[in-house]
């Protein structure tokens, strides 16, 4: 777990530098185990540098670790953050994410992360030395050019404000005539935006999807399949605590988040349905 996440924060900037490889190595080289346990953790340390670990998983395991072993999970996090020598925002998020798994406080990163050593104002590079005496800067001149005329600005304001307004009442009886309405997600699944909040209206239909299906309804809203489905599980686990779709030979549907919105779709005398086109 240690390597995993470890991994995780790694791969968090895109890329995994030399330096954090050899962190990742030498935990494996300094643990306590037999020769065969070790070149088994290789193998899998090997795996989770070429396959960023995936969030959906980590956060199911995390759940069964102890307050004894959150210590080292910490550790592990941080010393991961601190391999290459940089500190990069995608990491800190990353370790967010972590730390939430963990029920600890997302804040504790940056403290930990100082503890770390993690100098908060600028390293010195070189000894300043006073350089040679220039030229004075010389002072600003008022910026000369053409004077604006206000009651012809204030004119053009007027007729663009009023043309506005005309368009769109064209545009509003249009959306009228043709029926179209605006997304059902926007006002009723909080924390998703519209696109992703229609797409989780629409997967709670069923209980199994499969992986060309999933694709073909992410297209229908404009989202891509692997984006898509890391949103709305990031969405469900903060408001359910458990992911709205799990991996098996395609995609099952949590039936408990299913049958929960459902429910508040009805108590609000919505319907779940979502037309596609």
């Amino acid at each position: 777990m240690e390597l995993a996440l470890g991994s995780f924060v790694a791969h968090a900037d895109g890329r995994i530098a030399e330096p954090e490889r050899r962190a990742l190595e030498d935990q494996v080289s300094a643990a306590a185990i037999s020769d065969r346990e070790r070149r088994r953790l290789r193998a899998n340390l090997e795996w989770f540098l070429a396959v960023p670990p995936d969030m959906t998983l980590l956060r199911r395991k995390l759940k069964e670790v102890g307050q004894d072993s959150q210590a080292a999970m910490r550790a592990a996090l941080v010393g991961a953050a601190h391999a290459d020598g940089i500190i990069h925002s995608d990491e800190v998020t990353s370790i967010e994410k972590v730390y939430k798994a963990l029920g600890l406080d997302p804040a504790l990163v940056y403290s930990d992360l100082h503890a770390g050593e993690v100098a908060d104002g600028p390293r010195t590079v070189r000894t300043s030395q006073p350089g040679r005496p220039g030229e004075a800067i010389p002072d600003l001149e008022k910026a000369s050019g053409p004077k604006l005329d206000a009651s012809r600005i204030a004119a053009i304001r007027s007729d663009t404000e009023r043309v506005s307004s005309v368009l769109g009442q064209i545009f509003d009886v249009e959306e009228e005539e043709s029926g179209v309405s605006a997304p059902a997600s926007q006002s009723q699944l909080a924390g998703l935006d519209p696109k992703h909040g229609a797409l989780v209206l629409e997967l709670v239909n069923r209980e199994h999807w499969s992986e060309t299906e999933f694709e073909k309804i992410c297209a229908s809203h404009g989202l891509m399949a692997y984006g898509a489905l890391e949103v709305v599980n990031e969405w469900a686990f903060e408001t359910y605590d458990e992911a709205l779709l799990d991996e098996y030979d395609g995609y099952d549907v949590s039936p408990d988040i299913a049958e929960a919105l459902k429910e508040k779709m009805s108590a609000e005398g919505k319907d779940v349905q979502v037309e596609t086109t």
